[in-house]
């Protein structure tokens, strides 16, 4: 499993750099949503596997998930902002984000510009900054309202690409209780989600649909839940099968791994579809071949950072090509990939193995055992 974390991260950097040697693979979007099953999948296990349910059991799951994010997150975002201003200070005026941010003062935009601090520190509400728009002139609005002079209000984040983060945390605030829910209700949450869509369509214009349904929250939650069922109706009834045909896992496995490699090749809404069916059967088979091998472990931890790291380390290479603006010119993207992949290595070792020791440990206190570590998406377990 670590190996597929790996490679949809690496779907992730690509989306923001460029191919590698050709191959562009799976449009980063679907990467993320992908995650989102596969997240899905893992809050089931964990809950069912890891964490008691009597009194106390849901904080120790809640703090658990926030000890998992936000050290890492915090660190990218300190190191982000020390970039900006030792690049403000070196060119004598602020550049890029923080440019935006001077003209949303001049403009007066303090209740905006404080919710969009706020999200920041929080993570939470990051899924709904890319709704917006700004304009020097007549500050936010939503997205398509103003003029061909306007910026997506998300170039205010410094780490923007994290609202799916955001969505991540308030699935986890709610998990514990999602899981506990009947298939049925879990389907018709997820055909709740697909009638939201397109009751969206039909009522917004298409900048502000595409922008909601692409970030914010309450429509990412069908992928999530998808996961969840893909645990109950696959994982345990595997796990009980001490061998299963090696033609089921070829079957079920490499065709999920063909198409996000050479997806670029079909980018349609089908192979979009295609690739979360595949996802559905191709996960439990791929968590049951991997789930004792440290080195696929090891692997997949690399894949929250990379994610965290990528668009910095973008900065960063940027920067010692000349650019000022991270739009100006394209980063190669075997080069953001080693770059972003080092950078994650040092995550992983000095943030979140010591993080993850500590964690390990609360678990352990409240179950009498050490529990064996199971990974997860973009968050290890």
């Amino acid at each position: 499993m670590g190996a597929l974390r790996f490679l949809l991260a690496t779907c992730v950097v690509i989306g923001h750099s460029s191919p590698i040697f050709g191959l562009a693979m799976m449009d980063a979007g679907m990467a993320v949503k992908t995650f989102f099953v596969i997240s899905g999948f893992y809050m089931a296990l964990i809950l069912s596997s890891k964490y008691h349910t009597e009194k106390g059991g849901y904080w120790l799951f809640i703090s658990n998930r926030f000890l998992r994010i936000f050290p890492g997150y915090y660190a990218i975002l300190l190191i982000s902002l020390a970039f900006y201003g030792l690049a403000a200070w070196k060119l004598h005026a602020p550049v890029d984000r923080l440019q935006y941010w001077v003209e949303a003062l001049h403009l007066g935009c303090f209740s905006q510009l404080g919710l969009i601090a706020l999200s920041q520190f929080t993570i939470f509400g990051l899924d709904v900054t890319p709704l917006f728009d700004f304009s020097a002139a007549r500050g936010f609005f939503w997205t398509g309202m103003l003029g061909a002079d306007a910026v997506r209000a998300w170039r205010f984040n410094f780490l923007p690409h994290c609202w799916s983060i955001s969505v991540e945390l308030i699935f986890y605030l709610l998990a514990p209780f999602v899981c506990l829910l009947r298939t049925r209700t879990l389907l018709l949450i997820i055909a709740s989600v697909l009638a939201a869509h397109g009751v969206a369509f039909v009522l917004l214009p298409a900048p502000l649909f595409d922008a909601m349904t692409y970030h914010f929250a309450p429509f990412q939650f069908g992928f999530l839940i998808l996961g969840v069922l893909c645990y109950r109706c696959f994982h345990e009834a595997l796990l009980k099968r001490e061998q299963l045909s090696y033609w089921w896992n070829i079957a079920g496995i490499v065709p999920f791994g063909l198409l996000i490699i050479f997806s670029q090749f079909v980018q349609t809404t089908a192979s979009g579809i295609l690739c979360i069916v595949l996802a559905f059967f191709a996960i439990p088979l791929l968590f049951r071949l991997t789930r004792r091998s440290s080195v696929d472990k090891f692997i997949g931890d690399l894949s929250y950072p990379m994610y965290l790291t990528h668009v910095f380390a973008k900065w960063v290479i940027l920067a010692a090509m000349g650019v000022s603006r991270k739009d100006a010119a394209v980063v190669p993207g075997w080069l953001l990939l080693v770059a972003t992949v080092a950078l994650s290595v040092g995550i992983v070792l000095i943030v979140d193995y010591p993080i993850d020791k500590w964690r390990q440990a609360r678990v352990a206190r409240q179950t009498g055992r050490v529990p064996a570590a199971t990974g997860a998406t973009l968050t290890p377990s």
